[in-house]
């Protein structure tokens, strides 16, 4: 296995209980920060898998209610198109009088 270098600044006392545990184990402080940063990247990735793999569960979800979604644009669209709206205005043509009579009014507040 390729190994690369890092270099680790480590509090005092944590130093200090590494390298009593490196001492007890017969290990070197190098191979139990190895064995300790291997888990920790272990467990956190399947913790982190977890909750992508939730997360895209309600995508999917979302995406399952939403099928329907671009039918019922579709019917609406027809509705629309099919129907004559009753509310739909209409456009009304004033007379030029009174449209500058309202425009005075409007402008003048």
């Amino acid at each position: 296995m390729d190994r690369k270098p890092y270099t680790l600044r480590l509090d005092v006392d944590l130093f200090s209980a590494l390298s009593l545990l490196s001492g007890v184990k017969g290990r070197s402080i190098n191979d139990l920060i190895t064995e300790a940063v291997s888990s920790y990247v272990s467990d956190a990735s399947e913790r982190v898998a977890h909750r992508l793999e939730a997360t895209l569960n309600k995508l999917r979800a979302i995406s399952v209610k939403d099928n329907d979604f671009e039918d019922a644009i579709e019917r609406v669209a027809e509705g629309e198109a099919r129907h004559k709206d009753p509310l739909e205005g209409e456009i009304v043509s004033l007379d030029a009088p009174l449209e500058d009579q309202l425009k005075t009014l409007l402008a003048d507040g």
